[in-house]
């Protein structure tokens, strides 16, 4: 009887495809050919900033080139000394790496800021101090953690570890693992978003965000006169829920301004109105020093939490 020995299959590795080393202009280049760690953010709606539908614009080269914004340039800059912290910190080896794509998914890329020598990555972030609370009481924003996910699928690499610095002084360590149902859902959103639009050539839905208002501006800046679309039953329904809550707005515009107008009536001089010894709402003086508008003084109306 002859036996048969049958060789199990080795997981397949990430692909390479850019060096750590490259021409920014190239990684964009490369980049655009899939879906990087912050395009699966915009594509799940987690990004602070872009909208799936910017996405897509980008990945056709639809888009003129995007500068760099000063929290982008801040947080390019300061990546390798906090990197470098967290080596220090955790006495944990880490060393640059390119750009890889998934070796099953190959739209999937991502360039990890750092890989460790415990066998994970390393994501680096940099954030205001207005944003203290999502990183308290070892929380981590969703937004960090999905990108970090899209990493481990793409590198195979079995956990994460984030760091943040918050207002430019005070450092946060979190370590995730690997999750197969949590990536299997982001792969499949990152899978639908690129076969069904990105293929196809054909947008998202519009969100509501400044990103999508922005995109849609840019890709059809140029009027062209004379030029009618014929709308359809849908587009006219859309036009009729646009009216309607328009004016809905106007109405709660004017609401919230009659009630602001109540509290202040009754505060008249005061700065403080309070209920049983509690602060429950200040009106303050405020300075708003002169920039690119007149210097002014005004008041604000601030309602505080109130125990109910």
């Amino acid at each position: 009887m002859t036996t048969v020995h049958i060789r199990a299959a080795r997981p397949q590795r990430p692909v390479p495809l850019l060096p750590t080393r490259i021409a920014r202009s190239a990684w964009l280049d490369e980049r655009r050919r899939g879906i990087g760690g912050s395009d699966a953010l915009a594509v799940m709606g987690l990004h602070h900033s872009v909208s799936a539908y910017e996405v897509w614009a980008d990945k056709l080269n639809l888009l003129p080139p995007k500068a760099e914004t000063a929290p982008m340039v801040w947080g390019r800059l300061l990546e390798p000394v906090i990197a470098s912290y967290f080596a220090a910190a955790r006495n944990i080896r880490i060393r640059r790496a390119g750009l890889f794509a998934h070796p099953e998914h190959n739209w999937m890329r991502y360039t990890p800021d750092r890989l460790t020598g415990d066998g994970g990555i390393l994501e680096v972030k940099t954030t205001s101090v207005f944003n203290t609370e999502d990183w308290a009481h070892g929380a981590i924003p969703e937004a960090a953690e999905a990108q970090a996910r899209h990493g481990m699928a793409v590198l195979d690499r079995d956990h994460a570890w984030i760091i943040a610095l918050i207002g430019g002084q005070r450092p946060v360590i979190r370590r995730i693992t690997r999750d197969r149902d949590l990536e299997a859902n982001l792969i499949a959103i990152e899978h639908s978003f690129w076969h069904q639009h990105v293929l196809t050539r054909h947008p998202p839905h519009p969100d509501g965000s400044s990103s999508c208002a922005h995109t849609l501006y840019e890709l059809y800046r140029d009027v062209q006169t004379g030029l009618n679309v014929e709308l359809n039953d849908h587009d006219l329904g859309v036009l009729d829920e646009l009216s309607a809550l328009k004016e809905q707005a106007k109405g709660l515009r004017m609401s919230i301004a009659e009630l602001e107008n109540w509290i202040k009536h009754r505060l008249e001089h005061a700065e403080t109105g309070t209920h049983r010894g509690r602060p429950v709402v200040t009106w303050r003086e405020c300075h708003r020093a002169e920039y690119t508008v007149a210097a002014t003084r005004y008041r604000q109306l601030r309602v505080l939490q109130r125990e109910k």
